[in-house]
């Protein structure tokens, strides 16, 4: 939990400080051939992916559930590309700063409280995050530091 802390903090303090305008900006880090993505799409994508997270650790809570180490679309059954397509695409979903703050800040708070009740051994396999945990372990970190710090030119990236 101290490694989710740690890098929650790092995340959030980045995210809160962003203005209107810097949520606008398209990632440089995406691939040429769909620049579609903006700040604002990443850090949708990382809470929408807490929220799987946190779907996986509910189902770990269920009794007689086995504890599983495969990433979130394994056990859900989710068709990555497509899922992530459709997030991008869904211009219904607010990409105001207000709303975007708001999602980012409820699904880090959903996961934590998903992973609550759950054991160590649920959690950690040999020492280390079981993969169904990349939600809140490398997966923010990875579009913190190539999408969003790299886009607005942050020599942290």
């Amino acid at each position: 939990m101290d490694e989710i802390e740690a890098r929650w903090a790092r995340l959030d303090g980045v995210v809160s400080a962003l203005s209107a305008a810097a949520l606008t900006r398209k990632l440089t880090s995406r691939d040429p051939e769909d620049p579609s993505w903006t700040i604002a799409d990443a850090v949708l994508h990382i809470a929408a992916w807490k929220r799987n997270g946190a779907r996986v650790a509910r189902l770990q809570v269920e009794p007689g559930s086995e504890p599983v180490d495969a990433y979130p679309p394994q056990v859900l059954g989710i068709d990555t590309r497509a899922f992530n397509d459709a997030l991008v695409q869904d211009r219904s979903r607010s990409r105001e700063l207000g709303a975007v703050l708001a999602e980012h800040h409820s699904a880090h708070t959903e996961m934590l409280e998903a992973l609550a009740p759950l054991p160590a051994e649920r959690l950690l396999l040999d020492g280390r995050p079981r993969l169904w945990l990349a939600p809140v372990t490398w997966h923010p970190t990875q579009h913190l530091t190539q999408d969003i710090l790299a886009t607005l030119g942050d020599p942290a990236a």
